[in-house]
């Protein structure tokens, strides 16, 4: 069995704002402002990248770990620790 991937699509940025607040489940993706897309490829892991037209490029992750979300971007620099999953997806936008 084949689990297939389909984007969520938001009309704005409130309502990706939105979709990111809803703990994802696994195999989810969320298209959020500026580009960004979500995965959540298991459970307590969320997958950041930007697609545009020169293909896809890996941002980083968000790791539940210890009832806190760790933030670290594509090259492997940690980007913090943070309460909430809004806050750690949140320090990709900056």
């Amino acid at each position: 069995m084949t689990d297939t991937l389909a984007p969520i699509r938001t009309q704005n940025a409130s309502d990706a704002l939105t979709a990111l607040t809803v703990r994802t489940t696994q195999h989810d993706v969320v298209t959020a402002p500026h580009g960004l897309t979500w995965a959540s490829p298991g459970n307590g892991l969320w997958v950041a990248s930007r697609h545009d037209e020169t293909g896809t490029t890996f941002l980083g992750f968000v790791e539940e770990s210890l009832e806190e979300y760790l933030a670290v971007d594509g090259a492997g620099v940690s980007l913090g620790r943070f309460p909430d999953l809004r806050s750690a997806q949140a320090a990709f936008s900056g």
